[in-house]
C-alpha cells in the first residue's frame, strides 16, 4: 500500500511541475488567451465568494481545462509509452503482433499529427473546448497514457495544476522572459525544459 502511495504522489509531482512550466510559457506569449482565462478564474471567485477555488470550482472551468489539455498536446510529460503484448493481436492482414513483444507507442508523433490536429506547432486552446478529463479523443490524446495502466496519479496531477494555475494567474500577469521556443532538456526521463522555464510575474 505504502509503495502504492508513493507511486501516485511522486507520479504527479515532476510531470505537474513541467506541465505548469510549458503553460505558463504559453500564456506568456499569448496574452489575449492568458486574459479570457484570467477573466474565468475572476468571475468564478467572484461567484463564489471564496478566496481559493475548491475542487467542484475549478472543475467547472472550462477553458482552464483547455489551457491545460492543449499544454499537454504540445508537450505531453511522457513522450512514448512501452508496453509488452500479453497475448496474440492481429491489427490487421499485414501486422500481427506476437505475444511477448515489446510495443512502443509514439505519443508525441501523434499529438503532432497534422490530420488530427491542424497546425499542431501552434499552442490553441479552442480545439480542446470540448475536451474532458476522461476523454482521449478516439486515442488520439494520450498524456496519461490510457487502458488498464495508465497513470496513477492523473487525477491528483490535474487537481494540483488546475489549483496552482488559477491561483498564479488571478494574483499575476504573465510577461515572457525567455525565447519562444523553448529547448527539452535531454537527460530528463520526462518531457521538460532545459532550463526549468521562466516567465516573468507581473502582480495585478
Amino acid at each position: 500500500m505504502l509503495a502504492q502511495v508513493a507511486v501516485f504522489i511522486l507520479g504527479s509531482v515532476e510531470t505537474s511541475s513541467s506541465t505548469l512550466s510549458y503553460c505558463l510559457h504559453e500564456l506568456a506569449y499569448h496574452p489575449e488567451e492568458q486574459e479570457k482565462l484570467f477573466k474565468e478564474i475572476d468571475e468564478a471567485l467572484k461567484r463564489t465568494g471564496k478566496d481559493i477555488l475548491e475542487y467542484d470550482d475549478l472543475m467547472q472551468l472550462k477553458y482552464l481545462s483547455s489551457c491545460l489539455h492543449e499544454t499537454l498536446r504540445k508537450y505531453p510529460p511522457v513522450a512514448f509509452l512501452d508496453r509488452i503484448c500479453n497475448k496474440r493481436y492481429k491489427l490487421n492482414d499485414d501486422v500481427t503482433i506476437e505475444k511477448g513483444i515489446p510495443v512502443f507507442v509514439n505519443v508525441l508523433a501523434i499529438h503532432y499529427d497534422e490530420k488530427i490536429f491542424p497546425e499542431p506547432e501552434k499552442w490553441r486552446p479552442e480545439r480542446m473546448n470540448a475536451s474532458s478529463d476522461n476523454d482521449n479523443l478516439q486515442f488520439t490524446f494520450l498524456p496519461f497514457g490510457e487502458g488498464p495502466r495508465f497513470c496513477i496519479g492523473k487525477r491528483y496531477g490535474m487537481m494540483q495544476m488546475r489549483t496552482a494555475l488559477a491561483q498564479l494567474l488571478h494574483k499575476y500577469k504573465l510577461e515572457p522572459a525567455s525565447p519562444y521556443k523553448v529547448e527539452s532538456d535531454p537527460y530528463s526521463v520526462i518531457l521538460a525544459p532545459a532550463d526549468g522555464g521562466t516567465v516573468k510575474f507581473v502582480p495585478r
